[in-house]
């Protein structure tokens, strides 16, 4: 039986560095893909560069059973400090190098491939500390990922998550991270029945947290996972 092999960005950053770490260990071949030459990186390209990527990717020669999109940049704002040109390379790298890795990885998908897409607590309403071009960029991935997990969910059995991070800085929103997260295993468990939560899992996790940013629930550098769009059939 072949080794399990996922294509893994942001290898230079902590969470690339984290995720590979727990790759290797659990016996996972990684093609490291990054912005320059670096230990880990065997393929490296410019992310804002479709032609880049392109060429990158094409030296893959082997099926991918996933993708982890850890790489980004963030920046501050405010809006008077952010120009057009500012706004359309960082969007270049933290939304659309995201789609164009993920086309370009169609076909050497296995059939039961996974993406993996790292964004931000700031796709639920807007990030403390970056401005708004890093906000918009986390948005459009979520929107991304939506869309994805009923394109190729349906169809190739796929999972298509996004890893959302950040730091909790009261006691209070901490506190509310657990309550939310005992609500999501009651509605699981729930006379309602795993089906119809399911379902609805992503409407109820939307809901909830942006009840808890009511609350001053702000995020930036620690893990959540809530999963967009698990839309293959199980088995």
């Amino acid at each position: 039986m072949s080794a399990t092999t996922v294509l893994l960005t942001g290898i230079g950053g902590c969470i690339g560095t984290a995720v590979l770490e727990r790759l290797r260990k659990d016996g996972v071949k990684v093609v490291g893909l990054a912005h320059e030459t670096m230990p880990d990186a065997d393929l490296v390209a410019d992310f804002r560069d479709d032609a880049s990527l392109a060429h990158a990717i094409s030296a893959i020669n082997c099926k991918l059973d996933g993708v982890v999109l850890a790489h980004g940049v963030l920046e501050p704002g405010p809006v008077d400090h952010v120009s057009p040109a500012r706004w359309r390379r960082l969007m270049d790298i933290n939304a659309n190098s995201l789609y164009a890795i993920i086309h370009l990885c169609l076909p050497l998908f296995s059939a039961r491939a996974s993406i993996v897409a790292v964004s931000s607590t700031a796709a639920f309403d807007h990030s403390p500390v970056g401005g708004p071009h890093y906000t918009a960029g986390k948005w459009a991935v979520n929107g991304m990922v939506r869309h994805l997990a009923f394109d190729l969910g349906h169809l190739r059995n796929r999972v298509i998550e996004t890893l959302h991070q950040g730091f909790l800085t009261f006691d209070l929103n901490r506190q509310l991270l657990v309550v939310l997260l005992q609500t999501f295993d009651l509605l699981e468990q729930g006379p309602i029945g795993n089906q119809l939560f399911l379902l609805l899992r992503h409407q109820v996790i939307d809901t909830l947290l942006r009840l808890a940013s009511c609350f001053g629930l702000s995020c930036t550098f620690c893990f959540n996972l809530i999963q967009i769009g698990r839309k293959g059939h199980p088995g």
